[in-house]
């Protein structure tokens, strides 16, 4: 059916249909030729003339909500849409001047599957503010966080927020689409927010959980660190924030640290099945599933009992203490009396099963169902003993094939993927979630790169979570899966003014050279769509096929495209032939 008759079917004007066929990848430039199938037919003849307000949705764009959102009738059982959670867009400012939006919104939310997940991939050149951007966006939130309890609870404390020093790169406005209903967040130049256009804030707003992760030696995500006197570093104190990283635990990176906490999280939550996802991740970069912890034990002396040990912490308790150990401290004494006694216990067993000669204690974790039940509250009390420092010099050693490996011996792509993974199934029990990844692709083999976002997707499919990811990687765009992601090019326009171009159309299955093309808009020596789109475009015109705007855009690409081709590329010739002679008989220069 081709567009005029469907816009007769659906009664809808033909404008309001271009933009909707665009997201999906269609070609409207010509009436007659654009056919559209079948199963969009039928899907948007249930679908087009929805309006949120009949399901009685606050919503301030109703436009957005049916164009991205709401086209999902392939889901085998019926998915509500207060069950997911979408990032639609992020504002960013350059120098306090020029504003662009981001776009993240996804073109029709149709899935094969019951997954609730969501990616959202920028790219572009180094330097361009992609990783700038992610850390922004934390800081965006936390500090509408602050505005938002100095509202609520001291309104003179708000008043006195300080206006944000001037950045080269800040978010400065926020939507997304959370229980039902889309938020748009903006902050003034005077640190001022505004929800919805509102000065108003509701009461209950639903922030989203944020987990950051990053293993690179460029990692610009801020730790949460409640550890220290500073009130700068206690910024990041907030209840919605976790940082995943190889700084996990403070600025000096430990695998085994890491590893330790990162054992932690994952079995604090809830549900057992969500742990033994873990057990599909060490299988993947080729683990038993199974770990061993080894810890030296602080001996102490004359403890006798309960109140022995709590006397000990007590007197630990001075100024002698440095701001990270002290605060453990005096979380552990503010704790309830049976949480202390439960960790009493646990200090006397491992003090007494200690390998007397090397003061070692061992602690083997299986991960199966019966196992993880036994063993997840004394690893969380044995996190919290090494807190106190009454546990120390922690090894985390690894199985492959029965063989032991020590965690400082496996290698940086296998760490970093197996944390990145844990450090996203972390959050997949809290409900909405922003997932924000940097670089996964650091250290990792093209055919890991290949699965990174299989692995994402099937570890979290069922948790209501958006992946915000910035890459290089080309593999990571041809891995999206359909319908439920978007891929946005970034890049500077010379005058100090960020450009977000979306890339139009689903990216999964295609070939390298076709995403270094389409996607990068990098040229290989032999890439075979470069030739057809040139050979095309001279078809077109010599049979007078194509009017002159579209011959602009198609020029405008191919100029983009030349700035990257390399000198022996013989196709460099060609274009750049035609772009100049477009540009001589146009009288103007492609920009």
């Amino acid at each position: 059916m081709n567009i005029s008759e469907l816009s007769k079917l659906l009664n809808v004007q033909l404008e309001r249909l271009y933009s909707i066929l665009k997201c999906y990848g269609y070609d409207t430039t010509d009436l007659d030729k654009c056919e559209v199938d079948k199963e969009l037919v039928s899907c948007l003849e249930e679908y087009v003339n929805y309006y949120p307000e009949r399901e009685g949705i606050n919503t301030v764009n109703c436009n957005r909500v049916l164009d991205n959102l709401y086209v999902h009738n392939e889901f085998p059982k019926k998915t509500t849409i207060d069950k997911i959670f979408r990032l639609l867009s992020i504002t960013v400012c350059i120098k306090g001047k020029s504003e662009t939006v981001i776009d993240l919104s996804s073109p029709f939310n149709r899935v094969n599957d019951e997954s609730q997940d969501q990616f959202s991939l920028l790219i572009g050149l180094n330097g361009v503010g992609k990783s700038t951007t992610l850390r922004e966006l934390i800081d965006f939130f936390v500090d509408f966080y602050k505005y938002y309890e100095a509202y609520f609870k001291d309104s003179a404390k708000q008043n006195r927020i300080k206006k944000t020093n001037e950045k080269y790169l800040q978010v400065t406005g926020v939507s997304f689409l959370s229980n039902s209903q889309i938020y748009e967040i903006k902050r003034s130049s005077e640190s001022k927010f505004f929800v919805n256009g509102s000065s108003e804030l509701p009461h209950g707003f639903p922030f989203p959980n944020i987990v950051a992760s990053c293993f690179g030696i460029s990692d610009k995500f801020p730790i949460k660190n409640v550890l220290s006197s500073s009130s700068r570093a206690n910024k990041y104190d907030v209840p919605f924030y976790t940082y995943v990283g190889a700084r996990a635990s403070s600025n000096i990176f430990s695998v085994a640290n890491t590893l330790f906490q990162m054992l932690d999280t994952i079995l604090n939550l809830e549900k057992t099945s969500t742990i033994l996802r873990l057990k599909k991740v060490l299988q993947f970069i080729g683990y038993d599933a199974r770990l061993t912890l080894r810890f030296k034990v602080k001996q102490l002396d004359n403890i006798i009992d309960k109140a022995d040990f709590l006397k000990y912490i007590q007197s630990s308790n001075n100024e002698k203490l440095n701001g990270r150990r002290q605060w453990y401290v005096n979380k552990f004494l503010s704790k309830a009396t049976r949480e202390q006694t439960l960790l009493y216990k646990t200090y006397m067993k491992v003090s007494q099963d200690v390998n007397v000669k090397k003061r070692f204690y061992s602690k083997d974790i299986t991960f199966n169902e019966k196992s993880i039940s036994s063993i997840r509250n004394e690893i969380k009390n044995l996190y919290q003993l090494r807190q106190l420092a009454l546990i120390s010099n922690v090894e985390c050693v690894m199985y492959k094939n029965g063989e032991s490996i020590s965690c400082n011996d496996i290698s940086s792509g296998e760490f970093d993927l197996l944390c990145i993974i844990a450090g996203a199934l972390s959050a997949s029990e809290s409900g909405k979630t922003l997932v924000l990844i940097d670089e996964p692709e650091i250290s990792q083999h093209p055919n890991w790169q290949m699965q990174i976002i299989d692995l994402l997707n099937d570890t979290l499919k069922d948790s209501e979570c958006h992946f915000l990811i910035a890459t290089h990687s080309h593999f990571l765009v041809s891995d999206l899966p359909k319908y439920k992601s978007s891929v946005t090019y970034l890049h500077n326009d010379g005058q100090d003014r960020l450009v977000a171009d979306r890339i139009i159309g689903d990216t999964y299955g295609w070939s390298a050279e076709e995403v270094l093309l389409k996607v990068f808009k990098l040229s290989t020596t032999r890439n075979i769509y470069l030739a057809e789109l040139v050979g095309k475009l001279l078809d077109r015109i010599a049979k007078n096929d194509i009017n002159l705007e579209e011959v602009g855009t198609k020029i405008k690409f191919l100029s983009d495209v030349l700035g990257n081709m390399s000198d022996v590329d013989p196709m460099k010739k060609i274009i750049s032939t035609i772009v100049n002679t477009y540009e001589n008989e146009n009288g103007n220069t492609i920009g």
